[in-house]
């Protein structure tokens, strides 16, 4: 398999909407990534999802993961230049945010 990031992007965003899942992919300098819609809220991503990344991905994880705020909405980042889900951003400046 071969591409760029924004291949990558477009199809994990495919992927994941194919599977119900909601997907943005955050198009920056240089670089597309896809984020992933994880929790309605900052609450319920506290309760449900962090522990079970923490669960998962124990031995990775020392700070908070690679979240996106926006409209009360909570997203992981989804790029590939991790080896796990949730990973630092490469780049935080946004050009263009894509909805899919």
């Amino acid at each position: 398999m071969a591409g760029d990031c924004e291949d990558y992007s477009i199809m994990m965003a495919a992927c994941i909407k194919a599977v119900g899942g909601k997907t943005r992919i955050v198009w920056g300098k240089e670089h597309a990534f896809p984020i992933l819609l994880v929790a309605s809220d900052k609450h319920e991503y506290n309760l449900k999802v962090k522990p079970l990344l923490n669960l998962l991905f124990t031995d990775i994880y020392e700070e908070d993961f690679g979240v996106v705020q926006n409209e009360e909405r909570i997203w992981l980042n989804f790029d590939y230049t991790k080896s796990y889900p949730g990973g630092p951003f490469l780049n935080k400046e946004v050009i263009k945010l894509i909805k899919i």
